[in-house]
């Protein structure tokens, strides 16, 4: 398929360009206050990529973010950050509206 092609197909709405990030909020019950923590993603990506393309994206974006979580805070806290997030890792994929 080319280029004209491919314009066509997102001209038509057949596909538009969305990111993927991983995200990891922490919630503290003694004051109440939720800290979210977000990967940088990446962005414009085809939303008819092949499903396993957007798997490697946020285990890449989930990987990142632990490193992240490892360099910021207080070693017990941390700790224990990163270890829930590699227990339940969660992702969002938003998508990306482009203009006409």
């Amino acid at each position: 398929m080319g280029f004209e092609d491919r314009l066509a197909a997102f001209n038509r709405g057949d596909f538009c360009f969305v990111g993927v990030y991983a995200r990891y909020e922490l919630h503290n019950w003694q004051s109440g206050v939720t800290a979210t923590f977000r990967s940088a993603g990446l962005w414009g990506i085809e939303s008819d990529s092949d499903g396993t393309y957007f798997q490697q994206v946020f285990a890449e974006e989930r990987q990142s973010l632990i490193a992240d979580l490892g360099v910021a805070g207080d070693r017990s806290r941390k700790k224990a950050g990163v270890a829930a997030l590699s227990a339940n890792p969660g992702a969002r994929i938003m998508p990306i509206h482009l203009p006409n």
